[in-house]
């Protein structure tokens, strides 16, 4: 029988971003984690791409929804590409493959909870007709095997398309785009799939300033309320980096993650950590 395949899945688009991947997998390797990784480096041309309004939904949102169509592995881990490791990361692995969800997801079926407030998603489900649980898009578990590709078509046929007719009254605050995680959310719904407890799970922190890591515990905020979640015996091993208090500007000229300061403290702290 042939070994099943496992590896992550990255995507940088433009230099800033393949910079900001290659010291995903640096770190990666230095915790031990050789597994393959694929990058996506160049947008696809075709007619879901070219509908995009904004770069973000270019390089962001559509190379999210149309996983399906470039996964290398049979078990795939998609990171987003401001994240860094700074753990062992078997355990995630563990647990992803032995699940017979084909996506997994990080996330909440909480409603009013500290990290997803009772904000836009939420509202929509009496008149959508199922339960929509909140999902973070920065890591996204896919199986080759059992993939269910009318999933991702119901995201790129009706969801993108229709966001703003689905989320009506939600204005398109995430840089003025159709965002992934608003997406992922609505297709799990429609599909009655499950997402983890974030802070149940010692599998993906965020970070808006620098900490010690590796933590062993899940870290999470919005809108100014932040978020500790129970320690573990495990540390967390994915950290994604957000914009913080340090980096009130970094996008503002053209700027990316990759320029934060905190950004670089951290990675700087993990590499001389494991070396």
């Amino acid at each position: 029988m042939k070994k099943e395949t496992e590896g992550y899945v990255l995507v940088g688009i433009g230099e800033d971003y393949v910079n900001l991947c290659k010291n995903l997998i640096q770190t990666l390797r230095l915790n031990g984690d050789n597994r393959d990784v694929f990058v996506l480096t160049e947008p696809t041309d075709d007619a879901l791409t070219r509908s995009a309004r904004t770069e973000f939904e270019r390089f962001g949102t559509i190379p999210k929804i149309t996983l399906d169509t470039y996964l290398p592995f049979d078990h795939n881990i998609f990171l987003d590409a401001d994240s860094l490791c700074s753990a062992n990361t078997d355990h995630v692995w563990e647990w992803v493959k032995s699940d017979d969800q084909f996506i997994k997801q990080v996330g909440t079926e909480e409603r009013n909870s500290k990290y997803f407030p009772m904000d836009a998603i939420h509202r929509y489900e009496e008149e959508l007709g199922f339960s929509i649980p909140k999902v973070h898009g920065g890591f996204i578990y896919l199986n080759k095997n059992t993939l269910n590709v009318d999933f991702f078509k119901w995201m790129r046929e009706e969801a993108f398309p229709n966001y703003r007719k689905i989320l009506h009254s939600t204005p398109l605050s995430y840089k003025r785009s159709r965002p992934d995680q608003e997406i992922f959310s609505l297709a799990h719904g429609k599909f009655g799939l499950k997402v983890w407890e974030i802070w149940d799970h010692p599998i993906i922190t965020i970070t808006r300033d620098v900490r010690t890591f590796p933590a062993n515990y899940v870290h999470f905020g919005d809108r100014g309320v932040n978020r500790d979640g129970p320690h573990f015996d495990t540390p967390v091993p994915f950290i994604h980096v957000f914009k913080g208090k340090y980096a009130p500007h970094y996008g503002e000229s053209g700027g990316t993650k990759y320029h934060m300061p905190h950004y670089g403290e951290m990675y700087d702290s993990i590499v001389k950590l494991r070396s």
